[in-house]
């Protein structure tokens, strides 16, 4: 089971999505250790959390790739588990992650459904476990 391609891009996909949470906390949270820094350099925090939303933005967007590759291939062999995967692929992550570039305070309710796919991911990877 360990060189299930399926699982393998599953959790690699969950992966993804617990760092893309980790960085939408990172845009939303300012590093405690810098506030002398900010004062004297407000740009360097802006800088900072642009740089974390373009990362996560990226992210977001290898996600959806991911997705939609395995639909591709999962339809092309007629898999049993298709259907599930495509249930994955319901969020529009490529205009989400455009939407987190322009506005990084959009973090705050992009962040809860990315955190949705991601229990949905955990509860296909369970199912997928159980049926191979």
């Amino acid at each position: 089971m360990g060189d299930d391609p399926i699982l393998k891009q599953l959790e690699y996909i969950l992966d993804l999505l617990n760092t893309i949470l980790d960085k939408m906390d990172d845009i939303g949270r300012p590093k405690g250790s810098n506030v002398l820094w900010r004062v004297f350099f407000p740009f360097g925090e802006f800088a900072r959390q642009g740089q974390t939303t373009k990362e996560a933005a990226a992210m977001m967007v290898d996600v959806h790739h991911r997705l939609e590759d395995m639909i591709s291939t999962l339809e092309k062999r007629n898999h049993s588990f298709l259907e599930q995967i495509r249930e994955l692929n319901y969020l529009d992550l490529e205009g989400m992650s455009e939407k987190l570039v322009e506005l990084p305070a959009r973090y705050q309710y992009l962040g809860p459904q990315v955190d949705e796919l991601r229990y949905k991911v955990e509860q296909v990877i369970k199912e997928y476990k159980t049926k191979t």
